[in-house]
């Protein structure tokens, strides 16, 4: 990613042995945070590596989760305030501990584009189904009559996560960068979408979505989540022409076209979009135009 990539670098900031001690709401008892209703969000480590692997526990009381979001973080050595952060969403696999290895250990990716790495794990455990990762947890197994609260949502903890990393590491940066293949984007252009509310403030400076089994269109006029429809006030019109200004890339393989591919969800409304990855991605991209073209009739009518 060329605007993520840096020639000139400050020296690096030295982070000191305490750091992991990230908050005065962090009380420890047998090495698990204790924390009180209201506390705010906030990350543990046992110890920050600069040019190596870290793993973070991402601890956000208002969620109500039981335990901690595990991400695992490379900081290269010449990190400083600005160095830009890169999210990576993992597969439906779950396998981000796999993932993260790849981009660090055999690509050196952080290192060469100067960038801190992040790869969240939603393990199967906490999110066991489509509608708590790939969709978000937008609404209680993708039941459009039972929505949850925003800071219930899986989408939340990438927004919550980078604003307590930035304030521990007193990072510069205004956003993030954000990177998911397969059900990762499924995560990626859905998290882009309900992060267009105007009642809502995103930091995603670019995303990219790779090879989506399925979409969410942006029409209103197909239901959640093959659609954006249907969602009441947690996605309106103007969320829609909010979402279809929004820094999204979708990124799609011209020999992603097996029909039978066993992660390809085969239901009707899915197969509807296509008969593969690769023609599913295009008709989220025609759909985009489409309904792009119509936003601008109505602020600018043709005579």
């Amino acid at each position: 990613m060329s605007d993520v990539s840096h020639q000139d670098h400050k020296a690096p900031m030295p982070l000191t042995d305490n750091r992991h001690e990230l908050s005065p709401k962090a009380r420890t008892s047998n090495s698990k945070p204790v924390f009180a209703e209201g506390d705010p969000p906030f990350i543990k480590a046992r110890q920050i590596n600069v040019g190596s692997e870290t793993e973070f526990y991402f601890y956000d009381p208002a969620s109500q989760r039981q335990e901690p979001l595990k991400v695992f973080a490379f900081i290269p050595e010449a990190w400083n305030e600005e160095t830009p952060v890169l999210f990576v969403m993992h597969g439906v696999n779950r396998d981000a501990k796999e993932m993260f290895h790849k981009l660090v250990d055999k690509r050196l990716l952080p290192h060469k584009h100067h960038f801190i790495l992040l790869v969240p794990y939603f393990s199967q455990e906490q999110f066991p189904t489509r509608a708590e990762y790939n969709c978000g947890g937008v609404f209680a197994q993708e039941d459009l009559n039972k929505p949850r609260d925003r800071k219930f949502w899986s989408f939340t903890a990438i927004e919550n996560f980078f604003i307590a990393l930035r304030a521990e590491l007193k990072l510069t940066v205004p956003g993030y960068h954000i990177f998911g293949h397969s059900a990762g984007a499924q995560f990626v252009h859905r998290l882009v979408a309900f992060s267009a509310s105007k009642n809502n403030k995103s930091h995603i400076i670019k995303a990219v979505a790779a090879n989506a089994g399925f979409y969410s269109m942006p029409s209103l006029d197909m239901k959640f989540p093959y659609g954006l429809g249907r969602c009441g006030q947690l996605f309106t019109e103007d969320d829609l022409r909010t979402f279809l200004e929004a820094p999204l890339l979708v990124l799609l393989g011209e020999e992603d076209i097996d029909p039978n591919h066993k992660h390809l969800p085969m239901g009707k409304l899915a197969a509807k979009q296509g008969k593969h990855r690769f023609e599913r991605g295009q008709s989220f991209f025609q759909t985009g135009l489409q309904a792009a073209e119509v936003c601008l009739r109505k602020v600018m009518p043709m005579d």
